[in-house]
């Protein structure tokens, strides 16, 4: 017969053992603390220049840029949720106007190709240029939803600091912007579609 857990002399390891074979969880207060410091286990980079915050006291401001750091605001849920609105909504942004760009693109591009089969010579270099270039005027908010993912903590924390009560919440701007992506995406969707199977 196998003897109890509890009979077997292993120390603390025995009693770890011991609540094992019986089915018993360690207590949260039994396991051995964080050995990193408070300051870096909630913050560990600055949210505006991202410098390193490791080993510094949570009173004292950034030693790069001399910002004061609210470390409850930026480890609070709020925070998390109001960065995973933000990137959700730069990612469907992302994808709308990458869509709506190239559906614009091809539609064109392939319309002036069939114009020209018909009709040789009447478009030119000089109106694939403007294609081009129209096009290229979607690369302003492309780029906006690229950098606003990247900065999500940063600007929503500047935002947070400005406003009263200082909560974290998603920009209007990003909405303001993403949502017509979101919707020339899908309206650049079914031109695509129109134009395959008008092909």
């Amino acid at each position: 017969m196998t003897p109890p857990c509890e009979n077997m002399s292993f120390g603390t390891i025995g009693q770890s053992r011991s609540n094992m074979c019986y089915g018993k969880p360690q207590p949260m207060s039994e396991r051995a603390p964080s050995r990193l410091p408070t300051a870096f286990v909630r913050v560990s980079r600055c949210p505006i220049c991202k410098y390193s915050l490791k080993d510094l006291d949570e009173d004292l401001p950034c030693p790069e840029c001399g910002n004061e750091i609210d470390r409850d605001l930026i480890s609070s849920p709020e925070m998390n949720d109001a960065i995973a609105v933000t990137r959700t909504w730069c990612t469907l942004g992302f994808i709308g106007w990458g869509i709506f760009a190239f559906g614009y693109w091809a539609y064109n591009m392939i319309l002036m190709q069939v114009m020209n089969g018909y009709y040789p010579g009447t478009y030119g270099p000089n109106h694939f240029a403007g294609i081009w270039l129209q096009t290229a005027s979607v690369l302003a908010p492309f780029a906006l939803c690229i950098s606003w993912f990247r900065n999500a903590r940063r600007m929503i924390y500047q935002h947070a600091i400005h406003r009263r009560g200082r909560r974290a919440k998603a920009p209007k701007r990003v909405i303001l912007v993403c949502l017509p992506g979101l919707l020339v995406g899908l309206l650049g969707c079914a031109g695509i579609v129109m134009m395959l199977s008008a092909v």
